[in-house]
């Protein structure tokens, strides 16, 4: 069995609370409280959304470096060369001829 219960607030309750505030605080100092608390609440939001904004620009711009067999295998694919079943030097060499046999500008 669960003890679990979920707390709500009733009106009555609610006046319950706007009476103790109105008795301790008297009839001038609310409307300031609950000005504080939204301005307190606005301030709140707003740097919630611009730690938020911050993180996904970061998150946007970070990106896995390429490791350096991973540079060679898109080169050798930019050159139409075929990568399966060879090693990095051989890969490395085949590059290193296509791109001797081309014509220099």
């Amino acid at each position: 069995m669960s003890i679990y219960y979920r707390m709500t607030l009733g009106a009555t309750e609610l006046i319950l609370l706007f009476g103790a505030a109105l008795l301790l605080f008297g009839p001038n100092k609310i409307p300031e409280l609950a000005r504080q608390l939204g301005q307190a609440t606005t301030q709140y939001k707003k740097g919630l959304r611009d730690v938020k904004g911050s993180l996904m620009a970061e998150a946007e711009g970070v990106t896995s470096p390429l490791s350096d067999e991973d540079k060679l295998i898109n080169t050798a694919k930019e050159l139409g060369i075929v990568t399966e079943g060879k090693s990095m030097s051989e890969i490395a060499q085949e590059i290193l001829n296509v791109q001797e046999s081309e014509p220099e500008e």
